[in-house]
């Protein structure tokens, strides 16, 4: 005897066996999962997208032929050009100091152009305190000072405080605090003069693009 076999259960069917509120909870699920998803690689993207429109992003960097400075003691390390100096001299309560200055031209009584770099401990507790402090001390209506939190190099949180000074003196500065491994509140005074300052803005910004913590 021959039996005829039963036609395969369609999909809407067996969907439609399945109680809704059950069907409900995993449309919903789904829904979460994905726009969870959505809402990370958004994220991400403008992260990236801040990153380069500040030039503080590791990724991209021009830093070929630059020299690498590592301190293995505080656990930080970064680059910068091998046009720039590095100061030989122990001065007490100075961690380091880079500098990169050009000679004007004799007899133009014009000030120097150049950028310094100068690395100290803050005393403060916190990354937020040492900026505040910062921001506050050179408050004054003849400056221009924005703060900011961002991160810098491989994603290292970072405070900085830019101050922009006007009237006779031509000249900007940064001041970049980061938290070390050890707990420590690193202070990167960055101070920049002369007419051609966005060419030293943008030297600052790639050495902070190269940024990064060390075990």
């Amino acid at each position: 005897m021959f039996t005829t076999a039963r036609p395969e259960e369609s999909f809407f069917s067996k969907l439609a066996k399945i109680p809704s509120i059950l069907l409900l909870l995993i449309f919903s699920a789904v829904i979460f999962i994905e726009s969870a998803a959505l809402l990370l690689l958004l994220s991400r993207s403008n992260l990236s997208n801040q990153l380069r429109e500040r030039g503080l992003a590791s990724q991209g960097v021009q830093s070929s032929g630059w020299k690498l400075y590592q301190n293995k003691e505080l656990g930080f390390e970064f680059k910068y050009p091998p046009e720039m100096s590095r100061d030989q001299a122990i001065r007490p309560g100075i961690v380091d100091r880079f500098f990169l200055f050009e000679t004007p031209l004799k007899g133009s009584g014009e000030t120097l152009n150049g950028l310094l770099l100068n690395m100290e401990i803050s005393p403060y507790p916190t990354t937020n305190d040492a900026a505040s402090f910062i921001a506050s001390f050179f408050h004054e209506d003849s400056k221009q000072i924005t703060t900011e939190n961002t991160v810098i190099g491989q994603l290292v949180p970072a405070e900085i405080v830019h101050i922009e000074e006007s009237g006779s003196t031509i000249a900007e500065n940064m001041y970049v605090f980061v938290k070390l491994s050890g707990g420590e509140i690193l202070e990167m005074q960055m101070f920049w003069t002369g007419k051609n300052l966005e060419k030293y803005e943008k030297i600052a910004n790639q050495i902070l693009a190269t940024f990064k913590l060390t075990d």
